[in-house]
């Protein structure tokens, strides 16, 4: 029906926009749905300016 090896619309349509939201993605940090997730991306922020102190690196593990 639609041929062997390409791709079809939907498929297509689907990586441009995957690719488009990880090339205009705002924030380099992962995503957290912990309690506190939150509070350290707004900390990590410009206005706070954690790289003065020395506390930017940031590890995320469980």
């Amino acid at each position: 029906m639609f041929g062997r090896g390409t791709p079809t619309f939907l498929t297509t349509k689907v990586d441009f926009v995957v690719n488009w939201a990880r090339r205009n993605s705002l924030w380099p940090m992962p995503f957290g749905t912990a309690c506190c997730a939150i509070e350290m991306m707004a900390s990590a922020a410009t206005k706070n300016d954690l790289a003065r102190f020395g506390m930017e690196r940031m590890s995320f593990s469980p």
